[in-house]
């Protein structure tokens, strides 16, 4: 199955299942938004990365949002990009 299509129905159980979550999920990334986050990372984001990111640009919700595994939240590109910026410095 590809990533996609997993996407696609994990969208579909979440809207179904736990509505609250699925409402915390940002709209998709822009493409502009992952050329400047694999900028910051100083190399090309992975294809499925990218794929996850243009399905939905992490969670907007500081509460009660979406979370991969317990207390692994999905977060925006620019949590992770800002993060490692300010690693660098």
């Amino acid at each position: 199955m590809s990533i996609t299509v997993a996407l696609v129905k994990l969208e579909r159980w979440l809207r179904v299942h736990a509505p609250a979550n699925a409402a915390t999920l940002a709209p998709a990334a822009t493409l502009d938004r992952l050329d400047h986050t694999a900028s910051v990372f100083g190399r090309p984001l992975p294809a499925d990365v990218q794929r996850l990111y243009l399905w939905h640009d992490g969670t907007t919700a500081a509460v009660d949002r979406f979370e991969i595994s317990p207390s692994r939240y999905f977060l925006p590109l620019a949590g992770p990009a800002l993060r490692w910026s300010y690693a660098g410095d």
